[in-house]
C-alpha cells in the first residue's frame, strides 16, 4: 500500500536523529537513527515508501525537512470556481 506523502520532518536530539513521514491520509511513518546503538529503525511504512521519503528528503546524505511545492493561488481558485477539486502535488512514485 503506498500513500502519497504530504510532508517530513526532521528532529535531532542527544545524538538521536528523528524522521516523521506525513501521509495524505492523515496517518506517520518513523524512521528513527539511535544515537546509543547507533542503528535506524524504520516503523509504520513500507520499504517503498521509506525509498520515496529520502528520494525526497536526503540532501548530501542528511536528512532535510520537506513539503510539496504549492501550486499557484489562482490556478486553485480557478478549480474551485469551475467546481473542480483544487490541485494539490501528489508523490508517489519519484524516481529513484
Amino acid at each position: 500500500m503506498n500513500r502519497s506523502i504530504s510532508g517530513i520532518t526532521v528532529a535531532v536530539s542527544h545524538g538521536s536523529t528523528y524522521v516523521t513521514v506525513y501521509f495524505d491520509n492523515k496517518t506517520v511513518g518513523y524512521r528513527t537513527f539511535d544515537g546509543y546503538s547507533r542503528k535506524w529503525i524504520t516503523a509504520k511504512m513500507s520499504d517503498e515508501e521509506l525509498a520515496t521519503a529520502k528520494a525526497l528528503a536526503v540532501v548530501d546524505g542528511k536528512w532535510q525537512n520537506w513539503k510539496p511545492a504549492r501550486y499557484p493561488v489562482e490556478d486553485v481558485r480557478e478549480d474551485i470556481a469551475d467546481g473542480r477539486e483544487p490541485r494539490r502535488q501528489h508523490y508517489t512514485d519519484v524516481e529513484l
